[in-house]
């Protein structure tokens, strides 16, 4: 279909049609998505379908136990490393190390698909591309065959699901796309085309990244709206919130400490006390406890302060956990330290999680923060950095202690570092705050309450990129600038991100199914 500025014009002559009324998030996306790929309901989110990229995850990670593993003819695999994630075409990965039986150690790609059948359906057994593959991994044995074959030779097979370390949609659910490797660059697809034919046309695309942004933050509030229904919007929050403190390193070891540290748990030990202080030292002892970070024995490497707030949180933790079982606890080894920038350590989220909890579970955590959000969007025009200030000082301590510290040791900053930052608060606001609250926003009230979300929202600047908005600005965008000047509010780059979760990272979505390439190139009706 040819490509050109009279498409795009008229797009853009017609994009009032797919602005919603000011103060709501906007509902023209999936309608759009209709109108122009003949869609009727929402991609289903990325946990509802085992995709290759998914199954890539899982090897990569090592979500299996690597001790019991066994090919399917039987052989006992001996895992040294999963090799190195590809991006380019061939084998997903390169250079892996392991060995059957008792053999010696050999190096060799990987190529992994859900179905074995895939590896004949893909043309792979005539492909000299895949002469250096030594395993194929799999999530379902179809075939019922031991092996494959490649050429000259047969291909052992590894059937993963049986060997993994938990339920596979929990898994699934815990894992950060967006934080993955394999998807740091990528190229220019038919839409760049299509962008570069009609010239530069911020204000259409735009719009229609503002309302992709839109219905991810609905999509979210549904998914918010069926998690209360299950359990109590504080529950729902605090895992929300634990889930935002982990970034993509540490994110299952934050997802286990609120399991760890259940807020039924937490509301019995702080609801009682009095003071902000006390309060703030029992979540302290309660979360670095069940975090297995409590460490009493001296040490060189720790000041005198250190030493004697650690004797002082180990004994608060010591009268808790009585009764505990031993398994609630987690180990040390859980937590990812190497490569994390001091003012990012984990023991530093797990401070700010207990000042949180310390300020705001008396009066209710959502309550807490829905003072706060509906004082910040009171204003027409919220002012993006006094709102990320306010964001993080729900999370401040009373004390001075983790300010100029990176974790139990010597001060590591020579000035005083907010426990969250800008960043970590704009990814408070919009995987945990807006969404809870417009899925509990219901009633008379609906309307304002969502005005006062959306206009937050809208505020927000862009975050820096990460693996999925820098591959999908290369695909999409012919240069940095054109990109810049388009994707410049967190609301449209998340646009961008709710496009590749429907069509660009999926393995069901095409060009041919997109509804931005179809608005461009004048489907869209």
């Amino acid at each position: 279909m040819a490509r050109g500025r009279g498409n795009v014009a008229e797009t853009a002559r017609r994009s009032d049609r797919w602005e919603e009324p000011p103060g709501r998030f906007s509902r023209r996306y999936r309608r759009w998505l209709r109108l122009a790929t003949r869609v009727t309901e929402p991609a289903p989110p990325p946990s509802s379908t085992v995709q290759e990229k998914l199954l890539r995850c899982l090897w990569f990670e090592q979500y299996f136990d690597a001790t019991s593993l066994r090919t399917e003819d039987g052989r006992r695999l001996r895992l040294y490393s999963p090799g190195y994630w590809s991006d380019r075409p061939g084998p997903d990965f390169l250079n892996a190390e392991f060995a059957f039986e008792d053999g010696p150690r050999q190096r060799g790609d990987v190529e992994l698909h859900v179905l074995a059948s895939s590896w004949n359906a893909h043309g792979h057994a005539n492909d000299p591309a895949y002469d250096r593959v030594r395993l194929h991994v799999v999530l379902e044995n179809d075939l019922g065959t031991p092996t494959v074959r490649q050429r000259d030779r047969e291909v052992p097979q590894l059937a993963l699901r049986i060997h993994l370390s938990g339920d596979l949609q929990e898994i699934i659910g815990s894992l950060d796309l967006e934080e993955r490797p394999g998807w740091r660059a990528g190229r220019a697809g038919p839409c760049q085309d299509a962008l570069e034919g009609a010239g530069s046309d911020e204000t259409s695309v735009g719009r229609f990244l503002d309302a992709a942004g839109d219905e991810r933050m609905l999509r979210k509030a549904e998914a918010f709206g069926e998690a209360v229904g299950r359990t109590s919007p504080d529950d729902v929050l605090y895992a929300a919130l634990m889930d935002c403190m982990g970034y993509s390193a540490n994110r299952d070891a934050f997802g286990r400490l609120s399991q760890a540290a259940p807020l039924s748990d937490l509301r019995e030990w702080i609801l009682p006390i009095g003071s902000l202080e006390e309060r703030f030292a029992v979540a302290e002892a309660c979360l670095f406890g069940a975090a297995g970070l409590l460490e009493s024995h001296a040490s060189s490497q720790r000041d005198g302060e250190s030493m004697q707030r650690l004797r002082n949180l180990s004994s608060l933790w010591e009268g808790m956990r009585q009764g505990r079982e031993a398994s609630q606890r987690l180990s040390p080894d859980a937590w990812v330290l190497r490569g994390s920038r001091p003012a990012n350590h984990p023991a530093r989220r797990i401070a700010a999680m207990a000042a949180f909890l310390a300020r705001h579970l008396p009066g209710g955590l959502h309550s807490g923060v829905t003072e706060v959000v509906e004082r910040l969007g009171a204003s027409e025009r919220p002012h993006a950095s006094r709102v990320l200030a306010a964001i993080g000082d729900m999370f401040e301590p009373p004390d001075d202690y983790w300010r100029f510290r990176a974790c139990f040791g010597p001060p590591a900053f020579a000035r005083p570092m907010r426990l969250v930052g800008p960043t970590r608060a704009a990814a408070v606001l919009v995987n945990a705050a807006i969404p809870l609250l417009l899925a509990l926003s219901q009633g008379r009230e609906h309307a304002s309450k969502e005005a006062t979300l959306h206009r937050i929202f809208c505020a927000l600047p862009p975050a820096s990129d990460n693996a999925v908005t820098r591959y999908m600005k290369a695909r999409m965008f012919a240069d940095e600038r054109r990109a810049r000047d388009t994707v410049r509010s967190e609301r449209r780059q998340q646009g961008l991100i709710q496009l590749f979760r429907d069509f660009c990272g999926t393995d069901a979505g095409t060009c041919e199914t997109c509804g931005f390439l179809a608005a461009l190139e004048g489907r869209a009706r």
